[in-house]
């Protein structure tokens, strides 16, 4: 029996490098197959996709208040899954702003989204955000998978 270019290692030269790989593959299927009932299934949440045009040179400023005021306020709320931090690189998009940035924000459900856009921590950190930008818009989306 003449092997494929894949097989020819030192596992396949003979039958017994073939059956301790057999054995080996089978054992990492027994390992892996006991962990799948262990992944704890999250329910979709929502995200809210920020867009954010910043005024003339305040790129840095808006930067440095997302990750020293808006970050650590959100990451308290309950129900917060992650946010980030995109800046528009112009490569695929000349003549847009290169001062366009977004900020992705999930949450477990829009109950929970909401009740950050109420708290305390978002009414100090926004204003802060707000005053460095000249356009803000919004989208909101469910997720799906």
């Amino acid at each position: 029996m003449k092997l494929p270019h894949c097989c020819k290692s030192h596992y396949f030269n003979n039958r017994r490098g073939l059956l301790q790989a057999a054995g080996l593959g089978l054992v990492g299927l027994m390992v892996s197959s006991r962990h799948v009932g262990s992944v704890k299934r999250v329910k979709n949440g929502v995200q809210l996709h920020i867009y954010i045009d910043t005024k003339p040179g305040m790129d840095k400023e808006f930067e440095s208040l997302y990750h020293k005021a808006y970050v650590p306020a959100i990451k308290v709320q309950d129900g917060f899954r992650r946010t980030r931090l995109l800046k528009i690189n112009g490569v695929n998009s000349p003549g847009l702003l290169t001062s366009r940035y977004e900020i992705d924000i999930s949450f477990d459900n829009e109950k929970k989204r909401a009740n950050w856009a109420e708290s305390s921590e978002h009414q100090e950190a926004w204003p802060k955000i707000e005053a460095v930008s000249s356009k803000i818009t919004w989208q909101g989306f469910n997720e799906l998978s």
